[in-house]
């Protein structure tokens, strides 16, 4: 059995705690964190200054009273601790922030002074209904709970690449491990994202076309594509909205040929 904990701060954190599954989502500070786990936190900035963050933060903004952490309790080792923490960055939108942080610790820079000061979060029933949905398709013990844990671990590794390029791959990973398409795999995926989504459909929908382009030149060795940032984070969304909307219905959608037919009609 081991032990994680995972920071996310929100202004306003639960009073009590919150036990789902293999996680407690409760209220503490860094240095009360850190005595009980074996590591914690997975992330805590360069140089770990999680500390310096909570004297910075703490009692000087009125509205953070606490820094809230998700203390993981792992009994299956089939389940690995990037599932838990993609989630809650995807819950929060926490992974918005990532990216720019990464992005500036890749640069070579002479101020290094550079100090993690992390967005705070609102918390309430939609984000906390959100999390219980998610852990409920981590945790299943079926094909599907795998194909979602991938699909989370690829995410995961895609906001936190530092070639672009890798990007596309670790999305275009994530979608597979959804949707399991054994031909067609271009045209299919398309659909299919264009069938979950409720916003944006069409646009997303030839930007996930796209991207495979990107990737059948990368696989295939035509040429090396280039892949800017924007595009990057582009499709990072797509993929965080597919994987929100699972979330929301709590169910992965089959190999629906009829849907996909229908729209190409």
């Amino acid at each position: 059995m081991k032990k994680i904990a995972i920071p996310i701060i929100f202004f306003n954190p639960p009073k009590n705690p919150i036990k789902i599954g293999n996680v407690k989502i409760i209220s503490a500070k860094f240095e009360d964190i850190s005595k009980e786990y074996i590591e914690a936190p997975i992330k805590c900035g360069p140089g770990g200054d999680m500390v310096e963050l909570q004297k910075r933060r703490f009692g000087k903004d009125p509205l953070v009273k606490e820094s809230v952490w998700a203390n993981i309790i792992i009994d299956r080792t089939d389940i690995h601790f990037t599932c838990y923490q993609s989630l809650f960055d995807l819950v929060t939108n926490h992974w918005n922030y990532e990216i720019n942080r990464n992005d500036k610790l890749r640069k070579p820079r002479l101020d290094y002074n550079y100090t993690w000061d992390p967005p705070s979060y609102n918390f309430n029933k939609i984000i906390l209904k959100k999390i219980k949905n998610g852990l409920d398709l981590i945790e299943a013990k079926t094909n599907n709970g795998k194909k979602f844990q991938i699909a989370l671990q690829r995410w995961y590794s895609s906001y936190n690449r530092e070639d672009y390029l890798d990007t596309v791959i670790d999305c275009c990973s994530s979608l597979e491990s959804l949707f399991s398409i054994e031909n067609e795999l271009r045209l299919r995926t398309s659909l299919l994202v264009y069938s979950i989504l409720k916003e944006n459909k069409k646009v997303s929908a030839q930007k996930i076309y796209t991207m495979y382009e990107i990737r059948n030149k990368f696989v295939h060795g035509s040429k090396i594509p280039l892949v800017n940032k924007q595009e990057a984070l582009d499709l990072i969304k797509i993929v965080a909205n597919v994987l929100l909307e699972i979330i929301i219905t709590k169910k992965i959608p089959d190999q629906n040929f009829d849907l996909i037919d229908s729209v190409l009609k």
